[in-house]
């Protein structure tokens, strides 16, 4: 391994520890292996708590010359099975495959890609769903569209995600990062973040087996919607 790639690792551990203050942040350490009853050299470990939960986080820092293909993840895969990681980041310096991307997700492993000049601007986004714990397996939030609620005095802006594995809507106050879980008994009910700002969710059959929810901010007896600052978010019925 290069110098610089090991700047790069620890540039890596040191953002970590200061994004994630609370957790045991450690580098190049060596995990038994239950399956394969051997020792195993983990990149980067993280151990803690995150969303009320105890995690075993493993980040592997590779240096290719292609793209990550379906081979690494299946490696990667199995590597997190064999040192009972329940979250797992590949990160390297260059890009992966349609085929390594719909593999990982299928596992709800998550593929970042950050590139060494990069890293200063980058932020590990670990949200997930407390909606589906399998397991002690946790399932990602991915994120998408952001949206915005705007009075001549108030201006709110919330992003709207689903979990990769339920498809569990969540919304997430862009000010005070609370996110909050919509799960089918959730809507048509209040919510709040703590911006004490208050939320309704409600969801509306729109044919083809279609439901599109719409996202309101309540103000005393006003009921505001959230407008899309990109597309229209859409999710399908279950």
């Amino acid at each position: 391994m290069s110098s610089d790639w090991k700047k790069y690792e620890k540039q890596i551990v040191d953002k970590l520890k200061t994004e994630f203050p609370k957790t045991d942040i450690k580098l190049n350490v060596k995990l038994d292996g239950i399956y394969s009853k051997i020792q195993r050299q983990v990149d980067i470990l993280v151990k803690g708590t995150m969303v009320g939960k105890s995690i075993i986080g493993v980040i592997e820092c590779k240096c290719f010359n292609k793209k990550i293909d379906v081979k690494i993840i299946d490696g990667f895969i199995g590597f997190l099975e064999d040192v009972q990681a329940n979250m797992g980041i590949l990160i390297t310096n260059v890009g992966y495959t349609t085929g390594a991307f719909n593999r990982a997700m299928a596992k709800g492993i998550k593929i970042d890609i950050v590139e060494y000049i990069k890293l200063s601007s980058y932020h590990f986004d670990w949200d997930n769903c407390e909606t589906c714990d399998f397991n002690g397996h946790y399932n990602e939030i991915y994120w998408g569209t952001k949206m915005l609620c705007k009075t001549d005095s108030l201006a709110v802006t919330i992003q709207v995600g689903h979990c990769s594995f339920c498809n569990t809507t969540h919304i997430k106050c862009e000010k005070c990062k609370t996110v909050i879980s919509i799960s089918d008994g959730d809507y048509d009910k209040d919510h709040h973040c703590s911006c004490e700002n208050k939320y309704l969710v409600t969801s509306e059959y729109i044919g083809d087996g279609m439901n599109e929810d719409n996202f309101y901010l309540i103000l005393g007896r006003k009921k505001l919607s959230f407008n899309p600052i990109k597309a229209k978010e859409r999710r399908a019925s279950l």
